[in-house]
């Protein structure tokens, strides 16, 4: 209504693009490189140019054709996140390994670049980008965990050959008070922010 009580025009929105032939629902969107990026619950990713045309990136069968063929991403999921770092942009779930997407918008599980392996790549469903470092959270088998990728790599993690500083942080003891599970994390100014329950705890990375 306008001031005067007469129906004002309502702006709505118009189709964009339809993902139903690739993903039975969108769980999480990201803007990246000129496209957008969606996740189903089925465990597919697609891209979504600037005139709705829709592409498969990730899938069982775009895994198959990796080097070693892994199995894609779970279905059922429920969750994910993204965080751009250095050109690409990482995506989680809390369930699988990891993916990279490049500027190209190609996408393979995120990996050690100096041997392909992604052995020592956490499983999280938090992602954040700090400074020189890619952090996670949501770790499923340490839940108050914060893992501290090697500066200025996105794809090196405790366990993986030197050069190698990255780190882990287990932070439930520093929890004053609820529960020590992290539910999110988030970047401000100079100060990385680790989400619980009830309280929030920042911190300065490179003094660990």
């Amino acid at each position: 209504r306008n001031e005067d009580g007469s129906n004002a025009v309502r702006h709505g929105t118009k189709l964009f693009a339809d993902t139903s032939g690739y993903l039975d629902a969108i769980i999480a969107c990201e803007y990246f490189s000129g496209s957008i990026i969606c996740v189903g619950k089925n465990g597919k990713l697609v891209r979504i140019d600037s005139n709705g045309n829709i592409y498969e990136i990730w899938s069982d069968d775009w895994a198959a054709n990796l080097v070693g063929a892994p199995a894609g991403w779970a279905t059922g999921l429920t969750f994910a996140s993204f965080a751009a770092f250095s050109g690409s942009l990482i995506v989680v779930n809390g369930i699988n390994k990891p993916l990279i997407i490049d500027s190209n918008i190609q996408c393979q599980y995120l990996n050690d670049p100096s041997n392909g392996s992604n052995a020592n790549v956490p499983i999280t469903k938090y992602v954040q980008t700090h400074g020189r470092y890619l952090i996670m959270a949501g770790d499923p088998t340490a839940v108050d965990r914060i893992h501290i990728s090697s500066t200025d790599t996105s794809g090196v993690w405790v366990g993986d050959d030197a050069p190698n500083d990255a780190v882990t942080l287990d932070l439930g003891s520093r929890v004053p008070s609820g529960e020590s599970t992290i539910k999110g994390l988030g970047s401000f100014r100079d100060q990385l922010l680790i989400f619980f329950a009830d309280s929030v705890l920042p911190g300065k990375l490179g003094v660990f």
